[in-house]
């Protein structure tokens, strides 16, 4: 009984520790959206920032007017631009 308690309180610390996550998903995809991507581009990105969390967290932090290039780059491959010590 006592472990069947212990159970349910880590999984209400875990469902409150993923509402967050959540929420932050819900408003990405709304933004995405907003944008006027087509649907397999909502959805590539979707699956992007599901594998990669930070991809999203940068996309929320973005002024709005790069969120639409941000997409872009990260739908063509361009996930990490490198800059060269020229």
């Amino acid at each position: 009984m006592v472990a069947a308690v212990e159970y349910g309180t880590e999984m209400q610390e875990k469902s409150m520790c993923e509402e967050p996550q959540r929420k932050a998903k819900v408003i990405a995809i709304a933004e995405v959206l907003k944008l006027g991507f087509s649907g397999i581009e909502v959805v590539t990105t979707a699956s992007i920032f599901a594998k990669e969390p930070n991809q999203m967290d940068m996309f929320l932090a973005l002024p709005e007017i790069y969120k639409k290039d941000y997409i872009l780059q990260m739908l063509s491959g361009g996930q990490c631009i490198q800059y060269s010590a020229g």
